[in-house]
């Protein structure tokens, strides 16, 4: 089984209006809400593909309640930490003049010291215990930055293995415990080392010595252009076909998602991350908040072109 955790939750609304116009009225043709955080997108793609997971956030408050209600509907197996201070809301507002989206992510609960070490302990009861865990998002509130590190290091103990997926201080500090991959985008890589990437030589030269510090696999998102994955021997290019985008939220989600079932099922690393593109792939293709569709996620499959360099 693939456990997930998301400190931060969120629903996601997803406002699309005819064209964003500052100081005006402005009225929605469409509004979707979804549950949302890195984890429980990752859990909720694992779901449409038809593997077992198990979710794990914290939440609160009436929009904790919807949340729940949203997660229950899919049939996604949600354990949580319930506290007083509500779940955040975000917006996401697409322009469909140009397409363009706007998000506005809002501040998380404060979590104090005795619930976070709460929601450990429920992570850490768990029986049977998890192989493979996905650790991802923001920190809400008086959660330190350290606490994905201290957790990889509880769920390296008991012979788990991670994958973590956030940003700043919270990945520095977390690649220090050593998780087994990490998955930075461009921009989230140059904030990491500290400079600007500016080619691919420089991107697998700075993404070594982070497997020099042991984590076993970094795979940097491209957007259009896919994805580079590095290990301590090997290299790989991955690129998906050309296609039209019609909305980046939850890709990165989707591809962890796809490269998780890949780890689960003991596949070559070209395969795994062949099937983390193409549920990558396929979420772009969907429209706001909506993620991965199964049958589009097949067919991506077979198009994703891997090159050893």
């Amino acid at each position: 089984m693939i456990a997930t955790v998301t400190p931060n939750p969120s629903i996601d609304q997803h406002v699309s209006i005819e064209k964003l116009i500052k100081d005006d009225t402005l009225r929605a043709n469409r509004v979707r809400r979804d549950p949302a955080g890195k984890g429980i997108n990752v859990s909720r793609v694992l779901k449409r593909l038809g593997k077992e997971t198990a979710a794990y956030a914290i939440t609160g408050g009436y929009a904790g309640h919807m949340f729940k209600r949203f997660l229950h509907r899919e049939g996604v197996n949600l354990k949580t930490l319930d506290i007083l201070e509500e779940t955040r809301i975000n917006i996401i507002i697409t322009d469909e003049s140009d397409y363009t989206q706007t998000r506005i992510s809002v501040p998380g609960p404060h979590v104090t010291n005795h619930q976070q070490k709460k929601f450990v302990e429920l992570m850490m009861h768990q029986d049977p215990f998890p192989t493979w865990w996905v650790l991802g998002g923001s920190l809400p509130e008086g959660i330190p930055d350290n606490f994905y590190a201290e957790l990889i290091g509880c769920i390296n103990a008991r012979g788990g293995k991670c994958i973590l997926d956030t940003d700043n201080e919270p990945l520095r500090l977390g690649v220090n415990a050593r998780p087994y991959m990490i998955k930075p985008n461009q921009y989230e890589l140059s904030r990491l080392v500290g400079r600007d990437i500016a080619s691919e030589k420089d991107m697998i030269r700075e993404t070594r010595s982070l497997v020099k510090k042991g984590v076993s696999i970094v795979a940097v998102t491209l957007g259009e252009n896919g994805s580079l994955i590095v290990t301590a021997d090997n290299a790989y290019r991955l690129t998906p076909p050309k296609v039209e985008a019609k909305s980046k939220v939850g890709a990165g989600d989707s591809f962890i998602a796809g490269a998780a079932m890949g780890f689960l099922q003991n596949l070559p690393i070209e395969e795994v991350f062949r099937h983390a593109v193409a549920a990558g792939t396929s979420a772009v293709l969907t429209e706001g908040t909506e993620l991965v569709h199964k049958g589009t996620y097949e067919d991506l499959l077979a198009q994703i072109k891997v090159t050893n360099i």
